[in-house]
This record gives C-alpha cells, sequence and structure tokens, in this order.
C-alpha cells in the first residue's frame, strides 16, 4: 500500500495475548484504520521490512521472542512512531519511557484512541 493523504493511517499492532489482539484490533479498524497484527517480534519485523506503509507502530512491552524495545528500535529506523503497551511498564527503562508514549495494561480504549490521535498529529 502507498501512503496518500485520502487513505486511512495503517497500523502494526504487536501483542501476543489473542484476546487482547483481537479487541484492540477490532476496535482500531472500527475508528477507521487500517491494522496489521503479529504476535511475536519476529512477525513484526518481518512486516516492517516488507513495508514502509505504516504510520505508526503500538506493541506490546513483553513478547515471547521479545520485548517492545527491539521493535521500537526497528520502527525508527524507518522514521515511524511507536507507543508501548504494557502490563508490566515498570520493566520498561526510563529513557525507553521517555522516548515513547507507555499505556499501562488495562488500559480504556478511550485513552489508546487519544494517545494514537496525538501521536499521529504529531507526524506532520
Amino acid at each position: 500500500m502507498s501512503g496518500g493523504l485520502a487513505e486511512s493511517p495503517y497500523i502494526l499492532l504487536v501483542e501476543d495475548d489473542e484476546q487482547v489482539c483481537d479487541v484492540l484490533g477490532e476496535f482500531l479498524r472500527d475508528s477507521g484504520y487500517q491494522v496489521d497484527v503479529a504476535g511475536t517480534v519476529s512477525a513484526a519485523c518481518s512486516l516492517l521490512a516488507d513495508s514502509r506503509a505504516y504510520n505508526l507502530v503500538v506493541t506490546d512491552g513483553r513478547l515471547p521472542d521479545g520485548n517492545s524495545l527491539m521493535i521500537a528500535q526497528r520502527a525508527s529506523e524507518q522514521s515511524l512512531k511507536v507507543i508501548l503497551i504494557s502490563g508490566f511498564p515498570q520493566e520498561l527503562a526510563a529513557a525507553e519511557r521517555a522516548q515513547y508514549p507507555v499505556l499501562a495494561k488495562p488500559f480504556r480504549l478511550a485513552v489508546l484512541s487519544k494517545v494514537i490521535g496525538d501521536t499521529l498529529s504529531a507526524i506532520c
């Protein structure tokens, strides 16, 4: 997909909990976003390598084969914005918490929506 002004923003959602992924993916799609999902660092990095069309990456902090920092670094190489979601935000390094918006699970979908809107509007 090519990035165009008329297209809805394209989000890569990285979450290994299937139920959380389903809820967040449905919410994001219902909110008008295009969404790809990945459940591991490896799958996310493969998607990032295949496409530069993403506007934003929303990633869980803990994943079966790594952590959000690994994905955030790869996304940053492509000048993509990143939002971290974690049930264990205290495990994130202070520098990581300062560099990326962090939502502690559980969070309200309205809060996620606001953070996504703020992050995407900061891209301009």
